[in-house]
């Protein structure tokens, strides 16, 4: 049934506010999905993070190690 409102160009001014809801909404769920998306990318820094610096700091050692083995050889 629809409403007894006067017609526009749109067909009824209630069909123009359907469509005018149903638009938000469409652009109020890809504005949540973008969000979520942004807040997985930044937990997944978060993650990384501590394994890069580990593996870092792992590469350092063994170059520790390896410049300490050159400079015996050297003396």
């Amino acid at each position: 049934m629809v409403p007894p409102f006067s017609k526009t160009k749109f067909g009824t001014i209630y069909e123009f506010f359907v469509t005018l809801h149903n638009v938000v909404h469409f652009f109020s769920i890809v504005n949540l999905i973008i969000r979520i998306l942004s807040l997985l990318k930044l937990m997944l820094r978060f993650v990384q993070i501590p394994y890069l610096l580990d593996l870092y700091q792992d590469i350092i050692q063994k170059e520790f190690i390896l410049n300490a083995e050159a400079n015996k050889t050297i003396v």
